[in-house]
């Protein structure tokens, strides 16, 4: 299944646009910002923390008390569904960072514990650094040199709780303070010492804070907060040091200033119409007889059409397809803020209304709707057989076996849709694309099987003839800096945004990769972390600093300070995303890899896509041949 997600806006009158304004901002805002303050307040919430989940029917029930509360009522029932989901998704990204945030705690916690001075660690030979240095080369000579840094330091952190040997946990110790490597012949400063153990312990402290304090709290879409918040804080003199940093953040904290949107998870909430000037409208489920008309992008208009398409079909031959395989999967109605609009007036008038469409790019043919058929009617065959197992059924349970049967023979149906053969890949090819400042884009491509390199392309073959724009992206990103630069020193904080350039060069350079990868049939597409990116263009920028100005650690920082300016600065995430949205739509599979800190970004590129095919093809190539 491979899901992309689209957006339009949605015009309408000022009356349909204020109603759906107050009822999102006065009712449906403030009933999640209720409930959240229910949770964080709830006697068992550090239980629910320490498991990572809320109850199974605490939602349910907090909006079911919820919804007999005049403040909450009148409320559609998709927008009290859309409650519960929102909240859902909410909290289960926060169990996950808090679950990443406890990971990096323990690892800083046990670094702190092991952190020692050069000069303790030296006492266990004797005060000789050569003996130190030699013990610290024999661990390294035992771990793989073709591993990447960070799985190098995890090796050393893994073998110094396997050792209970002093010396070879001092060594150990040693080699982590310096980046895995061997210094020169120099005996580590107290000061410096006592500033990595400071940095570490800021660390540990800062994470405690976040696992501690940071709890959801809502969207507060008036003043009315930070003005009371001000007011204490002006005549009151705070109990304690935490109840001063809840005020500094509540002052500090920069607040959403739309209501939450409104999802709808199912796809005939909707109904799709035409107006007199040839148009595409919509209507919402629970939203009266209010209309929305359709305002996309040229290239997306051609969805929003088969959505309106699907919805025609069904509604003509009733009983015959079935809504299971429509192109539109679930929608997301939300307000955004309209930054190109200076003037001022009423929310629902300087604040736009969007809508993002999910679809399912398998149903845009009739082969891809037939493979979409197949997988759900095993679905449905196994949840029928699983009833039927059953003794003794209710006259509920009966009915809907008998419904799911009915939904089982329409899924034969298939919507009448234009044919294209199914991407057919060859499970050996892999694609690395390797990112980083002076090469925004490098793909190497690989042939597992026959241990093989079939192509290479930088960032000018990629783009050919628009690699000029490239260039003129760079200057543009410059210019603006330096003239945000001087609107900061003026006091003026109305930040110049840039053009749409990027974006533009960002999908030519999607769009060329796809090309090079649906002509060679690739499998497999692997890029980046994206949370890796930071690490790796500095590294890089270390790199030649290091090369330009060698051994002078103050001329290193000043042209690595320089060189950031001069150089691309680029929206990997953009990028990535593009490369992701495009793949979809071809079947092609994109994945997430380490890449490599040292090496040309050709290597990189390479290593990128050996990573991913040892791990999914249990291959161990020993040698690339290009």
């Amino acid at each position: 299944m491979s899901l992309i997600t689209i957006q339009c806006r949605l015009v309408a009158s000022a009356d349909t646009r204020q109603f759906l304004w107050m009822l999102m901002s006065q009712k449906n805002t403030p009933l999640i910002n209720e409930i959240f303050m229910r949770i964080a307040e709830h006697p068992d919430f550090s239980v629910w923390k320490e498991k990572g989940k809320l109850p199974k029917n605490f939602l349910a029930q907090q909006i079911a008390e919820l919804k007999e509360d005049k403040r909450f009522q009148g409320q559609p029932c998709r927008f009290y569904a859309s409650v519960h989901k929102m909240i859902e998704y909410v909290y289960e990204s926060w169990f996950t960072i808090q679950d990443k945030n406890k990971f990096r705690l323990q690892g800083h916690t046990r670094w702190l514990e092991m952190l020692k001075p050069d000069t303790e660690i030296l006492q266990c030979f004797d005060g000789s650094l050569e003996k130190l240095q030699n013990q610290a080369r024999k661990i390294l000579d035992e771990i793989d040199s073709t591993l990447p840094h960070k799985r190098i330091i995890d090796q050393l952190f893994k073998e110094y709780e396997r050792i209970n040997d002093p010396r070879i946990q001092g060594a150990i110790v040693y080699l982590i303070k310096n980046g895995a490597s061997i210094p020169d012949n120099k005996v580590e400063t107290e000061k410096k010492y006592k500033k990595l153990k400071r940095k570490v312990e800021i660390q540990v402290n800062k994470l405690k804070e976040q696992i501690e304090i940071s709890v959801p709290t809502g969207r507060e879409l008036n003043d009315q907060k930070w003005l009371d918040t001000l007011i204490l804080a002006s005549t009151t003199m705070p109990l304690n040091q935490a109840q001063c940093d809840h005020w500094f953040s509540v002052l500090q904290q920069n607040s959403p200033c739309v209501p939450y949107p409104i999802i709808y998870q199912t796809n005939e909430d909707l109904r799709w119409s035409i107006n007199d000037k040839n148009r595409l409208c919509v209507q919402f489920s629970g939203l009266g007889g209010h209309l929305f008309t359709i305002y996309c992008d040229s290239r997306q208009l051609s969805y929003f059409r088969r959505f309106y398409e699907d919805q025609g079909l069904k509604k003509s031959h009733k009983d015959k397809f079935s809504s299971a395989l429509f192109t539109l999967r679930s929608i997301l109605l939300l307000w955004k803020e309209d930054k190109t609009n200076k003037t001022k007036g009423e929310p629902w008038q300087i604040n736009r209304l969007y809508l993002h469409c999910t679809l399912e790019t398998d149903c845009w043919t009739v082969e891809g709707t037939q493979v979409v058929a197949q997988r759900k009617q095993k679905e449905v065959l196994n949840i029928i057989d699983g009833m039927k197992e059953k003794d003794d059924l209710r006259d509920t349970q009966k009915k809907f076996i008998q419904s799911k049967q009915t939904s089982l023979a329409r899924l034969n149906n298939i919507f009448p849709r234009p044919s294209k053969p199914i991407y057919q890949a060859n499970p050996d090819l892999y694609l690395g694309v390797a990112m980083g400042l002076q090469e925004p884009v490098t793909i190497a491509l690989v042939d597992v099987s026959q241990e093989k390199v079939i192509l290479y392309r930088n960032i000018k073959q990629l783009l050919g003839d628009n690699y000029h724009l490239l260039r003129k992206r760079r200057n543009e990103k410059q210019k603006l800096s330096h003239q945000n630069h001087k609107a900061k020193k003026r006091a003026n904080f109305q930040q110049k945004g840039e053009s749409n350039l990027g974006e533009y060069v960002d999908r030519l350079i999607a769009k060329s990769i796809l090309k090079i990868a649906q002509e060679y049939k690739v499998s497999t597409i692997i890029v980046p972390r994206l949370k890796q990116m930071r690490s790796i263009t500095e590294a890089e920028v270390q790199a030649r600093a290091e090369e330009k100005i060698p051994e002078y650690k103050e001329g290193q920082r000043k042209y690595a300070k320089d060189y950031r300016v001069q150089v691309h600065q680029w929206s990997y995430g953009r990028l990535i995303d593009n490369i992701k949205g495009n793949s979809s739509k071809l079947g092609i599979v994109v994945e997430e890899g380490t890449q490599p800190k040292q090496g040309t970004f050709t290597d990189k590129a390479l290593q990128l896509a050996l990573s991913s095919s040892k791990t999914n093809h249990k291959a161990n190539p020993t040698k690339i041949n290009s």
